[in-house]
């Protein structure tokens, strides 16, 4: 019970024992499900080890416990990322607020900059991808991955 509320008050819920429960039986039963992402899988994992911590006949050590605590800690925080992640538009458009090159440095991409001008065929390492202050026409708002460098 107290790793429950430990994981339930890390990720900002408050579930009891019954509602967290039905989470872990939810998101075990959906094992087979042909939609299964790396992410839900680290997930379903990190899950069935809390299941195991929470309706084990015998007591873990602290140790064990902190490891638990980790992997849960690690595929939540994996989850959210994947949740994060902008979803490109109808045209494949992904949109970009700045910070680090989001796609492979030597992936080809197509940029559209503040000011609505396309540039692509370029290795995504050749674009300044942060924001300027305050924000330039030549700023990146938006792109997609139009391929792999060879």
């Amino acid at each position: 019970m107290r790793f429950l509320n430990h994981i339930a008050k890390g990720v900002g819920y408050d579930v009891g024992f019954q509602e967290a429960w039905e989470i872990l039986n939810s998101a075990i039963s959906a094992e087979g499900e042909e939609q299964m992402t790396d992410v839900t899988k680290d997930l379903l994992e990190a899950l069935k080890a809390a299941q195991a911590y929470v309706c084990g006949p015998t007591a873990w050590t602290q140790e064990q416990e902190d490891t638990l605590v980790e992997a849960m800690s690690k595929a939540i925080a994996r989850a959210e990322s994947a949740l994060a992640e902008p979803k490109p538009d109808a045209d494949g458009w992904i949109p970009w607020v700045g910070g680090e090159c989001p796609v492979n440095p030597d992936a080809l991409v197509r940029v559209r900059f503040a000011d609505f001008l396309e540039e692509g065929g370029c290795r995504a390492c050749q674009y300044q991808w942060h924001r300027s202050n305050p924000h330039a026409p030549s700023d990146i708002v938006a792109y997609r991955v139009a391929g792999e460098s060879k």
